[in-house]
């Protein structure tokens, strides 16, 4: 499906256009900076280290200016691999935006939508766009018999391309392009006379090359800027660092769903009124973090307002350090273990609770809501008890709160067990120690035979976050049983605003949000909805009315606190969703 094109003034490519010339010496070439840029982007874009740069060009470590020329060590190639989907092409002399369509057998349209803000202006030799790596569609053929084409005249006014010119008039820049000559040879230009298609049918295809394909990677940054009016006039400077391009990890694609989501919400903010200026890196998850920390020596780095990013342990404490060194908002926002450094930093914020944190919010919270239930613990020997510490968890809180409980096993006498346990005059809670749906497909079937011999008894499951990518085998039963599932990240996909923000996903990116759990193309739209709506509202001192902040997120459930003073602040939010009898679902937001 045909990626819709992003407007510039509200969503941006993964990379800015570079201009790029090459000096007659033979040790360097230039680059004329362009807005948005920064060294260490250029840096990665050409393949030489940040000192690199700096050596030749000195000054620069306190920042660039919009159309300061550069020297760059080493040579330029013509295209070069950036990730799976796409490749740099450096401009060369007579090439036409048609011309490099053909070139590579890739659609105009994709070019286009790949480059916001690529125009006839800008198509100049030396400037770097991006091509995508696909098999291209296939070309329309039109077949004279079956279409009377009539046209009509359209004067091309300024920052017009034939992307919005195919939109405007519901045709093909492809066919546009054909009716018109001169653009295949000199792109569209202001003022020209074009002949628009108007009686066109749909045109049968014909199957076309794929395009070429390229081995060579970059380990490239990736800088965007975006710029937008606000009320108040103040820019809020956020930097996302996220490992997009490192196609050894098999969690890729997610942290690209992730920055995509993310700018969904950035296009909501932007319909607010506010500003914002996003600078996105690429940054290698693992033990190497040499790339992070040439990344961090920036001028740019240190004047942001809020910092999103890290995976690993070792990119976090580097991160928390320089969030406190300079006073920079810095959210965590993927899991980590529970080291006890991690949140040092006082500008620290941690979007998901460590385990045990977790673990301890939810014992707490289920002997509160269950207080009245006869509480049935089922062990399976056969699997991995793999949420036995949140079992102890819960037995410690159990036992402080004086609720009665019974533990029983998957095995021999199951049924036998489980008719022993039940409590006829009470309400009674099962809930097994592993997570996994084999557990769980040992459960159902006695849980059917204890409701036959107990109609008139209440039996209800509690389970865990996992057990909701298993609703596609068990919704039914999760129904049947009242189950409860204690968990941070909700989505109701059956909602108004969820079904809206999944469909704009789709319509923008051509594809549908990967179903895991959490799904993070809404992890990356809440984060960003929350810390921009506080940034924009409140300040770089938004921690100081935290107690303001009415959450409009889809997925998380989000209420910060400092745990300690001098620590930084941790998500206890804490959702449990409730899957009633009569076949609805209850959100209860147990975050404060």
């Amino acid at each position: 499906m045909r990626l819709k094109y992003f407007c510039a003034a509200i969503l941006f490519s993964m990379l800015s256009l570079s201009q790029v010339t090459f000096s007659q010496q033979t040790n360097y070439r230039t680059h004329t900076v362009l807005k948005g840029e920064t060294a260490y982007s250029i840096a990665s874009l050409h393949k030489v280290s940040l000192q690199e740069l700096y050596d030749l060009n000195p000054g620069i470590e306190k920042g660039l200016k919009e159309k300061t020329i550069l020297r760059i060590p080493a040579t330029q190639t013509t295209a070069v691999s950036v990730d799976d989907n796409s490749f740099f092409h450096s401009i060369k002399s007579k090439e036409t935006l048609f011309s490099v369509s053909k070139l590579y057998d890739v659609p105009i349209d994709q070019i286009v939508a790949i480059n916001p803000g690529l125009t006839s202006e800008n198509f100049k030799i030396g400037n770097v766009i991006r091509i995508p790596k696909v098999k291209t569609t296939p070309v329309a053929s039109v077949q004279p018999s079956a279409i009377t084409q009539s046209y009509i005249s359209h004067k091309v006014e300024p920052k017009e391309t034939l992307f919005s010119l195919s939109q405007k008039y519901n045709v093909s820049i492809q066919e546009i392009a054909e009716a018109n000559p001169s653009v295949k040879e000199n792109g569209l230009k202001k003022g020209m006379m074009l002949s628009i298609p108007t009686d066109h049918k749909a045109a049968s295809t014909t199957p076309a090359q794929s395009a070429p394909q390229y081995t060579e990677t970059v380990n490239t940054s990736i800088a965007t800027t975006n710029n937008y009016t606000t009320e108040n006039n103040k820019t809020m400077k956020i930097g996302l660092l996220l490992p997009l391009l490192d196609q050894r990890d098999h969690q890729q694609s997610r942290f690209i769903e992730y920055y995509e989501g993310f700018l969904l919400a950035v296009q909501d903010i932007k319909a607010q009124g506010f500003s914002a200026e996003i600078y996105t890196f690429d940054i290698s998850k693992g033990h190497n973090t040499k790339k992070l920390e040439s990344l961090l020596d920036t001028y740019e780095m240190k004047n942001l307002d809020l910092i999103i990013g890290g995976v690993t342990s070792d990119e976090i404490r580097i991160l928390n350090k320089f969030s406190f060194e300079h006073g920079i908002k810095y959210a965590i926002p993927f899991p980590v273990k529970d080291d006890w450094d991690l949140q040092q930093s006082p500008e620290s914020f941690q979007v998901n609770l460590p385990i045990s944190q977790l673990y301890a919010k939810a014992a707490f919270s289920f002997c509160k809501y269950f207080r009245d239930y006869n509480v049935i613990i089922i062990e399976d020997e056969s699997t991995l008890n793999d949420k036995a510490d949140f079992i102890t968890t819960l037995n410690s809180n159990l036992t402080m709160s004086t609720l009665k409980s019974r533990t029983i096993n998957v095995g021999q006498s199951f049924e036998a067990q489980f008719k022993n346990a039940i409590d006829p005059s009470a309400k009674n809670i099962v809930i097994p120690t592993s997570s996994s749906i084999l557990t769980l497909s040992k459960i159902i079937p006695t849980l059917r035979n204890m409701k036959k011999s107990y109609a008139n008894t209440e039996i209800n499951i509690f389970g865990y976050p996992e057990w909701q990518a298993y609703s596609a085998q068990y919704l039914q039963d999760f129904y049947r049983y009242g189950t409860y599932i204690y968990s941070s990240f909700y989505a109701d996909t059956n909602s108004p605003a969820v079904q809206s923000l999944m469909n704009r996903y789709r319509n923008w990116y051509g594809k549908a949000m990967i179903n895991t759990y959490p799904r993070y193309g809404l992890l990356g739209y809440d984060t960003g909805i929350y810390f921009m709506t506080a940034l924009a509202r409140h300040g770089d001192s938004f921690e100081n009315r935290l107690y303001m902040l009415n959450s409009t997120t889809l997925q998380s459930a989000f209420h910060f606190e400092k745990s300690n003073e001098g620590n930084g602040y941790t998500n206890s939010g804490l959702f449990f969703i409730h899957y009633k009898t009569d076949a609805t679902i209850e959100k209860i937001d147990l975050s404060k």
